[in-house]
């Protein structure tokens, strides 16, 4: 029994210790009125406030006009940071059947398709390789977009890439309706 309780203990003093939390110790000196002097130390759990990757998960309207039409695309990002992109075929762009392309090899984002974000909280930004990134506010919302250094509030377009703020996130399309949607 005490074997159980002792290797319960040791487990859940691991668990805790490898938490996302950093751990800081600081030593506190007291004096009460009567002159008598006590010095603790206290451990102090510090718990990184902005590496919550919903700051940016969702759906966004990266779709572009020119004179030819407009060809709606979507970028998705989610739970884990994994960055997917669906064209749908069907605008005046694509002129094509009512579905959509995942991932398409000869549309936007063809560089970050299948990569994932990470977090820099010393930027306040979520990057993937190449120099993309979303940059956010402490009110957890995106609010300029850069790539290779450029930024921009809104959506941002360069060399085959685009991504967009906050403002973009849509509601209009789900990534659950353009999955049961796939060309065939």
């Amino acid at each position: 029994m005490k074997f159980n309780i002792l290797l319960s203990v040791t487990i859940a003093t691991i668990l805790v210790g490898c938490g996302s939390s950093s751990s800081e110790t600081k030593t506190v000196t007291t004096t009460t009125d009567s002159g008598t002097t006590t010095t603790e130390t206290q451990d102090e759990t510090t718990t990184p406030n902005l590496a919550n990757i919903s700051y940016i998960e969702g759906v966004y309207d990266i779709s572009g006009s020119n004179d030819s039409g407009t060809d709606n695309i979507y970028l998705s990002i989610n739970a884990e940071g994994l960055i997917t992109t669906y064209d749908y075929m069907g605008d005046t762009i694509d002129n094509g059947s009512n579905c959509y392309m995942k991932n398409r090899t000869d549309s936007y984002n063809t560089a970050i398709n299948g990569l994932t974000v990470t977090n820099d909280e010393t930027k306040k930004a979520f990057t993937v390789d190449g120099g993309y990134q979303w940059n956010y506010a402490e009110t957890q919302n995106i609010e300029t977009v850069s790539v290779g250094g450029i930024s921009a509030g809104g959506i941002l377009t360069m060399g085959g890439i685009r991504i967009a703020t906050s403002s973009y996130l849509t509601t209009a399309v789900t990534v659950n309706e353009m999955e049961q949607s796939l060309c065939q």
